[in-house]
């Protein structure tokens, strides 16, 4: 009934339409920035009459694997603040409360959430990827639609965390901006300090995953630290969610 109602939701918030579109621009800008940097360099250089230079084309590869690479920074932000407001904001207007007083429990609210918010980022993707794919294909060359979708399921996990660990702050905090706060910071921290210890966090880091997603887009490989950080983040996804679980049930609604 819960997962219903948050499906519901997401149509009637046309969070089901805005947000593939939103990460559908996120992800194709690279690629069009890629095909027109040579004409753009080219026009704003200022170089003597009858010089030339030579940017050499990415590959098809490598064109969606920097795409995937400069979604892993805005793209962040942009789902922070389209997930930060699912239990601030439903308990700051009343609605939560007013679901509580129905035979609901706040294990179902929380989990249903958790299952929307990861359907309506995981259908997100696939669709922004498809558009960036079907361009990429078109101006840089034919793309191995098995490794794309390998490297699509390596980098999920990625932006499930994300989703998890919003919701978990979203639990705790009244105000949806300081959840959106403080979920930002654990994930810039998360996502940018690891990977200073290459030896020991780094294994582990999320953006072990980032990597190996386009490892596996470009050359259609394994990277080495693919199974441990799967691992890391498998393990932080848990942990969130069982946080923000604990948090919930405890906080008055």
């Amino acid at each position: 009934m819960m997962f219903k109602k948050e499906f519901r939701e997401l149509f009637t918030s046309y969070k089901i339409l805005f947000v593939p579109i939103i990460f559908t621009i996120l992800m194709i800008t690279q690629p069009i920035t890629l095909k027109m940097l040579p004409d753009l360099l080219s026009k704003s250089a200022d170089l003597p009459e009858g010089s030339t230079f030579y940017i050499p084309e990415p590959s098809a590869g490598e064109a969606l694997a920097s795409a995937l690479s400069k979604f892993d920074s805005l793209g962040v932000f942009i789902l922070i603040m389209i997930v930060m407001g699912t239990i601030a904001g439903e308990r700051a207007s009343g609605v939560a409360s007013m679901i509580m007083v129905k035979p609901v429990s706040r294990t179902s609210y929380y989990v249903s959430k958790i299952c929307a918010y990861a359907c309506l980022t995981f259908f997100s993707l696939v669709v922004a990827v498809l558009a960036s794919v079907y361009y990429v294909d078109i101006q840089f060359g034919h793309l191995d639609w098995i490794n794309v979708l390998k490297g699509v399921l390596l980098y999920y996990p990625n932006l499930l965390l994300i989703v998890v660990s919003t919701i978990c702050a979203s639990a705790f905090f009244q105000r949806s901006v300081t959840a959106g706060g403080v979920s930002l910071l654990i994930n810039l921290i998360l996502f940018t300090v690891p990977p200073f210890y290459e030896d020991t966090l780094g294994k582990y880091a999320p953006k072990g995953m980032t990597s190996a997603a386009e490892e596996m887009i470009y050359r259609g490989t394994y990277s080495d630290h693919a199974l441990t950080s799967f691992l890391g983040v498998s393990m932080l996804i848990v942990l969130f969610f069982l946080i923000g679980w604990f948090l919930f049930r405890k906080q008055e609604l």
